[in-house]
C-alpha cells in the first residue's frame, strides 16, 4: 500500500500542476525537476532501440 499512496501522490502532483492530460511520464519529470536534472535521448536512438526490440 505504501507504494500505491506515493504513486497516487505523485500523480495527484502532477494533475494540481495542470499536467493531467499528459502522459504517465508525469512522474519521471516530477523527479528531474526535484533532481535538477533532465534526462534526453536522442530519437535516433529512440528508433534503433525499437528496431532491435521489433
Amino acid at each position: 500500500m505504501r507504494l500505491s499512496n506515493l504513486a497516487l501522490e505523485e500523480l495527484a502532483e502532477a494533475v494540481e500542476r495542470g499536467w493531467g492530460e499528459r502522459d504517465s511520464r508525469v512522474a519521471m519529470l516530477l523527479q528531474e525537476e526535484r533532481a535538477g536534472v533532465e534526462i534526453k535521448v536522442s530519437p535516433d536512438r529512440i528508433q534503433d532501440v525499437l528496431r532491435q526490440d521489433g
